[in-house]
């Protein structure tokens, strides 16, 4: 995981099928960020998944705030050799 202008990439899905709403809140307190966006919606029905570009300052102010509900971890994408 590269970061470019302190911008990095991070998976974002619910902890459990509950948290699905909390995905949605998560993205309304991305609108606010700027730099952040959704650069890709993933996964099936009942395990959504984004996959986020945030500043990591602001990703560990998210991991404070949806911690308990959602996962939001570094993804490292992949390279061609």
């Amino acid at each position: 995981m590269s970061a470019t202008n302190g911008i990095d990439q991070f998976l974002v899905a619910p902890r459990t099928a509950a948290g699905a709403g909390d995905l949605a809140a998560f993205e309304q307190a991305m609108q606010s960020v700027p730099g952040a966006a959704i650069l890709q919606r993933a996964g099936k029905a009942g395990q959504p998944r984004l996959v986020v570009a945030l500043p990591a300052a602001v990703a560990s102010q998210l991991r404070e705030q949806f911690g308990a509900t959602l996962i939001i971890e570094p993804n490292a994408p992949l390279q061609a050799f």
